[in-house]
């Protein structure tokens, strides 16, 4: 059976006193204890765990006890005895998107029409979900409403339920990242500023992408691009143990590793994973300008600001989550880890809200929607009632009369719609026929010219390293990958080496050139320096 998330009674109308935020990553558990005064909302405690290795994948649970006990350390250093906690969730099996839906007066078909747009959008067997949703306000569209909804597994949020539970704590609210990062941006006063805005929140494995155009939410996705993706290249290629290279990203290169080649590297990852016209492609148009927000761990990355001023000729611009709430006495932790906090604010904010919130606390019934009209019961004394039962009564009677008519009419017309659906079908098989073979061609034409470019443009590859080989260094591999080319060889010094490198940058044909690596070979007598190139082509 489906299951529409609800606000719980306790919590429909206005939402009062302290309530603690749960943000389970896959790095830390973020503890926050908040409470609403007047139109205040004032953080009362904050506490952080460091999540052990392997504990949580992604947004996978591996070792639910390591956790359940952490969440326990956690809540037991913020000495409170406040129980109620928001949680929130994301993952492949979450999603939130805004949609557009007919508008009705009536609860019941706004809520239809939401969960067959959910259907149609996101893909999902509304048995094995649970969803909620609001209302935006009015569409661009005509007699239309733009909506906000939010999908989870059944299964994923009862066992995050239960997890919770087992910490000593009572979930009152569960809602999904995408939402509560939605949120802050509301509440900064972000949401309406004209053109292209993107706010990406980067946590430690994953990232969260919103794009809204003048006010309108174009794209809510959960994005493969985290800080453990920037760390594991920087292990590898400078060979740090896991805790020194997330601290050179954060601060920078240390004294035994070349700061150029450093910058050079972390370029090339900001390049890789903090580029949002991959997942949002009408942002990487000629001429595409918009405004960049950064948030979450990935806002302390070292260079990222001046790699977002040099690709895209904008300020990258930080989330000032510092006005959205109080602070009455100092929290221990808070002005070092304030960057890690837009979700749990997103939560808090999404708490208070006076309308409708999404909360994906499973609940059987129907689904609330805001603005709909509650229908006013029409004669409700006996006197009424007894006059629609007669007309009722007549009611059946002219339908039993017609009823063998309606019948004989409607079986002539099922017959003639299975014959024009036949007819129907024979068209449809032949102009998919003809699609297929259209797309045939097409596809060998297609390849015949990639072909011929591919032939042409390997010739010139190879004449362009050719030319820009320094004397003093000799090749012994060539692979071309895609748009990649990786070139092992030798020289006689480093220096020739930087000469090469710094050649093919100026080549036409190179897009950029990173040193993967360098090492002594030869023997006493005969030494020289062996190396390994990555070049991305234009």
């Amino acid at each position: 059976m489906a299951f529409i998330g609800n606000v719980t009674k306790g919590l429909k109308g206005k939402a009062r006193g302290p309530v603690i935020v749960l943000d389970i990553g896959s790095k830390y558990i973020k503890l926050a204890l908040f409470e609403k005064v007047k139109k205040e909302i004032i953080l009362r405690a904050f506490s952080m765990e460091k999540i052990p290795p392997d504990v949580i994948l992604g947004k996978d649970i591996i070792d639910r006890q390591v956790l359940i006990d952490k969440i326990r350390d956690a809540f037991a250093k913020m000495g409170t005895d406040v129980s109620n906690v928001i949680v929130n969730v994301a993952g492949g099996e979450v999603k939130s998107k805004a949609m557009v839906i007919p508008y009705y007066k009536k609860k019941e078909k706004l809520a239809e029409a939401v969960d067959w747009k959910i259907k149609e959008e996101l893909h999902v067997d509304p048995t094995e979900i649970v969803r909620d949703y609001e209302i935006l306000g009015m569409s661009q569209i005509a007699e239309s409403v733009d909506i906000l909804v939010g999908t989870a597994k059944l299964s994923l949020i009862y066992d995050i339920m239960d997890i919770v539970r087992a910490s000593g704590l009572e979930p009152v609210m569960v809602t999904t990242d995408l939402v509560s990062l939605y949120r802050v941006i509301e509440a900064l006063g972000l949401k309406n500023i004209p053109g292209d805005n993107v706010f990406f929140h980067m946590g430690y494995e994953v990232a969260l992408l919103i794009h809204i155009k003048d006010g309108q939410i174009q794209q809510m996705l959960e994005v493969p691009s985290g800080i453990k993706s920037y760390v594991d290249n920087l292990s590898r290629f400078y060979d740090l143990r896991v805790e020194e290279a997330e601290e050179v990203a954060i601060n920078g290169p240390t004294a035994n590793i070349e700061k150029s080649s450093f910058e050079e590297t972390m370029e090339s990852l900001h390049d890789r994973f903090l580029s949002p016209e991959k997942f949002v492609p009408v942002l990487g148009e000629a001429g595409a300008k918009f405004n960049f927000y950064l948030s979450g761990g990935g806002s302390q990355l070292y260079g990222v600001g001046t790699f977002v001023k040099n690709k895209y000729g904008v300020d990258l611009k930080f989330l000032d989550l510092g006005t959205l709430f109080a602070v009455e006495e100092p929290v221990k932790g808070l002005k070092e880890n304030i960057h890690l906090l837009p979700i749990v604010l997103g939560d808090v904010l999404h708490f208070y809200r006076k309308e409708h919130r999404i909360n994906l606390i499973p609940q059987e019934g129907g689904m609330e929607a805001v603005g709909a009209v509650e229908e006013v019961s029409i004669l409700p004394h006996v006197v009424g009632a007894l006059f629609i039962w007669l007309l009722i009564v007549i009611g059946i009677l002219g339908l039993t009369i017609g009823t063998s008519r309606r019948i004989s009419g409607l079986k002539k017309q099922i017959v003639a719609l299975q014959a024009e659906e036949v007819e129907l079908q024979k068209k449809a098989d032949e102009i998919s026929g003809f699609k297929r073979e259209i797309e045939d061609a097409r596809r060998k034409i297609d390849l015949i010219k990639e072909l011929q470019i591919g032939r042409t443009r390997y010739v010139q590859l190879l004449d362009e390293v050719n030319r820009v080989l320094p004397s003093g260094c000799w090749l012994s591999s060539l692979k071309r990958s895609g748009d990649y080319l990786n070139i092992s060889g030798a020289a006689l010094s480093n220096m020739r080496i930087s000469q090469f490198m710094t050649n093919l940058k100026k080549s036409a044909i190179v897009d950029s050139v990173s040193l993967l690596s360098i090492e002594v070979a030869g023997s006493q007598e005969e030494r020289y320096a062996s190396f390994e190139l990555n070049v991305k082509l234009k």
